[in-house]
Order: C-alpha cells, then sequence, then structure tokens
C-alpha cells in the first residue's frame, strides 16, 4: 500500500478506475486548516465508459450514520498523513477485505477523529461487473459483521449510502 511511502502532509487514495475531479485539490484546500483528520466529498457514479450513472450526496459527518454505512469509499477520501501514519495505515490482518477503508475511518472515530464533508461532487467512482465489491458481497458481509463482533460495534449493517446498495438481506445468499 502507498500510504507508508506517501511524505505529504495529507493523503488521497484513488482506484485504478476512479478519478478526482480536476478541482479537487483547490476545493478541498479551504477546508485543511481545520481541525479534522478525514476530508470527503459528494461523487458521482460512473460506467465503463465514463458515463454519469447516478449522483451521490452524503450527509455531514455523523458518527451514527457512519456506523450504519456499512463502508467508506476510500477513493475520494483525504487524510491527514501525520494520522495515518501514526496508525499504520490499513489494518494488515485481512487483505482485500473489501472494507479497508471503513475499517480505518471507524479506528479513527474510535480514537476521537472527526471528518468533515464537503458537499460538492469532486470525485467518480466507477462500477462495472469486475468491482472487487460486486464480485465479493458474500466475503464483505462475513468481514463486516466479524469486525463489528470484534471490535463490539454491534450488528454490522448498511443504510442508503452504501457504496454500492449492498443488501444484508439478499447479498449473503
Amino acid at each position: 500500500m502507498g500510504f507508508a511511502a506517501a511524505s505529504g502532509r495529507f493523503i488521497v487514495r484513488v482506484d485504478a478506475d476512479d478519478s478526482l475531479a480536476p478541482n479537487y485539490l483547490a476545493r478541498m484546500e479551504p477546508m485543511l486548516g481545520k481541525d479534522f483528520g478525514f476530508y470527503y466529498t459528494n461523487y458521482s457514479i460512473i460506467n465503463a465508459s465514463s458515463e454519469t450513472l447516478a449522483e451521490v450526496r452524503l450527509p455531514e459527518f455523523d458518527v451514527a450514520e457512519i456506523m450504519t454505512r456499512g463502508d467508506f469509499l476510500a477513493t475520494g477520501t483525504l487524510y491527514r498523513a501525520a494520522l495515518l501514519h501514526s496508525l499504520g495505515g490499513y489494518a494488515t490482518q485481512t487483505r482485500n477485505s473489501g472494507l479497508e477503508n471503513y475499517e480505518l475511518i471507524l479506528r479513527l472515530i474510535d480514537l476521537g477523529v472527526k471528518g468533515v464533508h464537503l458537499a460538492e461532487s469532486l470525485f467518480q467512482y466507477r462500477r462495472h461487473s469486475t468491482n472487487i465489491s460486486a464480485s465479493r458481497k458474500k466475503r464483505i458481509i462475513e468481514y463486516g459483521r466479524a469486525l463489528f463482533e470484534r471490535n463490539g460495534l454491534g450488528v454490522f449493517c448498511t443504510n442508503q449510502y452504501h457504496p454500492y446498495k449492498l443488501d444484508l438481506s439478499k447479498d449473503l445468499s
């Protein structure tokens, strides 16, 4: 993972098939002086041809909402580098769980770190048939349940802001 090699004050992860808006950094810059650990924006869901399928408007930072979201997209989430380095980045006990970024966000929240939302669409999340999230739903759900149980967080669940509308009642079969 590139977090360890990053040397700037801030880190943003972008998956190879996703993209940031050209003005992403310019729009985020005014918020960076504020005392938050992570920053996130609204986003567009695009297809393999880069056509917009949907615009997703996320809520303001709310711990209770995030606990019921079931995931938190990595692309477009900007972190204070020192904070990520102090935590060692993503947990490494389970690779490619599909919930690495969500687990990181939960660890930050547990430490009292707050995030802030910029209500602009500043990245594109590409949805296609080969997404890890689309192809491994059962494993993601099982890992989510284990994550919540291991950390005493109650029952793993999803809400309307889940990035790919994972439905625990349907997607585990």
